[in-house]
């Protein structure tokens, strides 16, 4: 893993072996910017004009995948990620996490083990709040 500048953002962090990368970014997020073949196109969408951009209140399309919380809906599915985000780096893995609202997490931990066999995201919603009352609590488990 390696720490880069990916398109205009400065603090994007690499995964790759000499077959595939991918690229995470946490100017904005948490959202893997790049997939693909090295040197070949990203099979995720870019958008030139949100290419390097941050900051501000309205959700943008910005390419990528992005963490989602199902069911869609408005406006809880389309919360901005345009600000900074925190990494933890761990041996086997990276972790990006984004404060939602109040009370609510989301995180996005990234396998690196052997990225030709087995890179892949696992979406994970740790605690989950509603009305003053615990309904999913799953931190107590990732420690």
């Amino acid at each position: 893993m390696e720490k880069i500048n990916y398109q205009g953002w400065p603090n994007c962090y690499r995964l790759f072996n000499e077959c595939i990368e991918l690229i995470v970014t946490t100017d904005i997020g948490p959202r893997i910017i790049r997939f693909g073949f090295v040197g070949q196109q990203n099979e995720f969408a870019e958008f030139a004009h949100m290419i390097g951009r941050t900051g501000g209140n309205e959700w943008r399309g910005y390419g990528g995948h992005r963490l989602w919380h199902a069911p869609e809906a408005q406006p809880r599915s389309y919360i901005p990620d345009n600000e900074p985000i925190t990494i933890e780096q761990h041996d086997d893995f990276i972790r990006l996490i984004q404060p939602m609202e109040t009370g609510k997490l989301a995180d996005m931990i990234i396998v690196a083990g052997n990225p030709a066999i087995k890179i892949s995201d696992t979406r994970n919603i740790k605690l989950v709040m509603k009305d003053g009352r615990i309904l999913i609590d799953k931190l107590s488990l990732s420690k």
